[in-house]
């Protein structure tokens, strides 16, 4: 079973780096858009959406990745070697919520059962009953 790690986001470190930021998606700067989004993403943008794109360092190391959110569609994705990955956008605690579940312990040994989540650092965790575990070892990792 994974071991995880509760992570209060007002202790982050790092902060994400916006690619694209609150934009409302147009025309006019359809060739930003295309130029950030991953491609994979590309189909689900629309004119009018309200997008932001961020360059996420999480694990893996050996590739850049990027995670897209839709406000307007509370949805998001973050893109991974194997293509990426779809949930629910939370806006209050800024996670990338999975349709998938998993169950882990934190490092006290204590058992936590949630949906699988992302951050915007693009660190992979579960989210339970209102707070965000990272995965402490290698269990965890996409």
């Amino acid at each position: 079973m994974p071991t995880c790690i509760r992570l209060d986001s007002s202790e982050y470190q790092e902060e994400p780096q916006a690619l694209i930021e609150y934009l409302s998606v147009s025309p006019q700067n359809a060739g930003m858009v295309k130029d950030a989004v991953p491609a994979d993403q590309l189909s689900q943008v629309e004119g009018g959406d309200e997008i932001s794109v961020y360059a996420v360092d999480g694990p893996p190391v050996d590739c850049s990745r990027r995670m897209t959110i839709w406000y307007n569609k509370e949805m998001a994705a973050i893109e991974t070697p194997q293509g990426s990955i779809w949930g629910d956008w939370d806006e209050e605690e800024e996670l990338l919520l999975t349709e998938d579940f998993e169950e882990a312990q934190t490092d006290d040994g204590v058992p936590v059962n949630g949906r699988i989540a992302y951050n915007l650092l693009g660190l992979r965790g579960l989210y339970s009953s209102g707070n965000f575990y990272v995965f402490s070892d290698s269990e965890g990792d996409a």
